[in-house]
């Protein structure tokens, strides 16, 4: 017998059964009755347990025979799960030191490099709409100049734009081909002047040619 938290005494009884299956199916163990009394009050009580259905399957091998066979399953079962182990954590650390190796020998892309990257892969000379082609040109050479000089140069007129372009580090050819580059540029886009061919051929040159003039001068820069 045993006292609860809450004061109230109970009593608890344990059964064991054990069972000798003769075939699969299913058995049942019936309620088992339970009498008590309080020796206080001197009344007595009966409580009834529940039907309990038990299955039976097939049975379990026994565990002393084939002992030896089940030990060498079970080590060769952890050996294959430890080289299995093994061979993913060296797996993780080549392309972790690969990917390290790589990091150590890649190359930065420089602004220009990327500009004339975008320049080969967006901008084609065989498009024969020249006006739209034009613009994509210099748009691309805008966002060049925003990136590494912090100017917009669409969006100034050709005095502003003057004024800003003299005051970096272009000079002479470079200065010049640029301030060309949007005066004919704005003559398409605000005089309606048509695009040909040669202008487009031509622009498209003097922009490749700057872009490369600007990767060798900060690439000596660098050194």
């Amino acid at each position: 017998m045993t006292s609860g938290a809450d004061g109230r005494v109970r009593s608890v009884k344990e059964i064991t059964f054990y069972f000798t299956p003769l075939e699969i199916g299913m058995a049942y163990v019936d309620g088992v009755t339970i009498t008590y009394e309080d020796i206080q009050s001197g009344k007595t009580e009966s409580l009834i347990s529940a039907r309990i259905g038990v299955k039976i399957t097939d049975p379990l091998p026994d565990p002393s025979e084939n002992s030896g066979f089940g030990n060498l399953v079970s080590i060769l079962a952890i050996v294959g799960m430890a080289a299995l182990a093994v061979y993913f954590f060296m797996r993780f650390k080549r392309r972790q030191r690969e990917q390290q190796e790589l990091a150590l020998h890649e190359v930065v892309e420089t602004i220009e490099e990327k500009y004339l990257r975008m320049l080969k892969e967006t901008i084609h000379l065989s498009s024969a709409n020249y006006k739209d082609s034009l613009s994509d040109l210099a748009h691309l050479l805008s966002g060049y100049m925003s990136e590494r000089f912090q100017i917009q140069p669409l969006s100034l007129n050709e005095k502003e734009l003057n004024t800003v372009l003299n005051e970096t580090e272009l000079s002479g050819e470079s200065l010049s081909k640029i301030i060309d580059f949007y005066s004919r540029v704005n003559l398409v886009r605000f005089a309606g002047e048509a695009a040909t061919e040669t202008d487009f051929h031509q622009l498209y040159d003097t922009v490749e040619y700057f872009f490369e003039k600007q990767k060798s001068r900060i690439k000596q820069e660098d050194r």
